[in-house]
């Protein structure tokens, strides 16, 4: 039995860990999740301590899986997954090409590189130093946001896929994202959403537009509006992956988002099987939702097939195995 002492487990990405259910499933595959006492390996997530505390663990020898708390594909712990107690490094997505992690970013993010090249505007740009790129088979993917409270509150709802729909096109977010202690601006990705909602009022093609600049219907209507919604338009934020993403899958709308095919998460979700790829900088939307609203019933299968594989990843057994052989993966490496 490989004891896992879990740290911060109340943070959304360790809540579905946390759960009973889940713990009692990990603790039939040889798994025992336990909150203090002896342990063999240290689950620690990055938001769990302050810095100081963090880094005394991480330099302490002691195995640890760190659960990285970052929003972009781009890896920030780096220099941590090269310390031989570091079994793994945890994330919610990661690039499908571990050399996406050596190439510029802009604001520690490689997508906001993305966004100013797609506007041929020249920007500085960051890249990670020696680093032995072998270290990077430590990188998993345990959980994502399938398995985080906004995914839990818009899969609550049954699911009719020929039911009508008043809304053709939607988009509901945060658009300003500057941060005044940030060593960079993240003002690219503040003109990206912008664009997606410029491009969203200025359709050509005859629609339905539900457009907010803030998450305004959270606490009102917000799961109720998108199960009566098409196309959800899902912009990059901090990452390249958002709750939106997952919330427009499991409420059987059609997903258009700029070209994600560079990152994984779990389940995979960003490939032509499950989510419409625009530009990102929205100048080809009219032709994509235009191209949705027309093939709207044929959508049918791609609809329910993207709410099944919710479902099926949120299933405890499913997420218990994965977590159970990801740490039994880690455990291999304890020296």
């Amino acid at each position: 039995m490989i004891k896992v002492k879990l740290m911060h487990r109340n943070h959304d990405q360790i809540k579905y860990i946390n759960k009973p259910i889940i713990r009692n499933l990990c603790r039939d595959n040889g798994i025992d999740m336990v909150d203090g006492g002896d342990h063999d390996i240290l689950l620690l997530h990055t938001d769990g301590l302050n810095k100081e505390s963090k880094s005394k663990l991480i330099k302490s020898g002691k195995p640890i899986i760190l659960f990285e708390r970052y929003d972009s594909a781009n890896i920030a712990h780096f220099r941590e997954m090269q310390l031989d107690n570091i079994l793994a490094l945890w994330k919610i997505s990661a690039f499908r090409n571990v050399n996406e992690n050596f190439k510029g970013r802009y604001a520690s993010r490689r997508h906001c590189s993305i966004i100013l090249d797609s506007q041929k505007i020249e920007h500085p740009k960051t890249f990670i130093g020696d680093i032995d790129i072998s270290h990077l088979n430590k990188l998993a993917l345990p959980v994502s946001y399938a398995h985080c409270g906004c995914t839990n509150n818009s899969i609550k709802q049954e699911l009719n896929v020929t039911k009508n729909r008043a809304i053709d096109v939607h988009f509901c977010g945060t658009v300003g994202y500057e941060r005044p202690n940030h060593k960079q601006s993240l003002t690219p990705i503040t003109n990206h959403r912008k664009k997606a909602i410029q491009a969203i009022r200025g359709l050509k093609v005859r629609c339905t537009k539900d457009v907010s600049s803030s998450r305004k219907h959270v606490n009102n209507n917000y799961f109720d509006t998108i199960y009566n919604t098409k196309i959800i338009v899902s912009p990059w934020g901090c990452g390249e992956v958002c709750y939106r993403d997952f919330e427009a899958l499991a409420a059987g709308c059609i997903l258009i988002k700029p070209n994600t095919n560079f990152v994984e998460s779990w389940p995979d979700i960003f490939n032509k099987r499950h989510y419409i790829a625009c530009r990102p900088d929205f100048s080809d939307l009219n032709e994509k939702v235009t191209w949705v609203l027309s093939h709207w019933k044929s959508l049918q299968d791609m609809r329910l097939g993207n709410r099944k594989l919710l479902e099926d990843v949120r299933q405890p057994k499913v997420l218990a195995d994965r977590v159970s052989e990801l740490i039994n993966t880690a455990s291999t490496r304890i020296r």
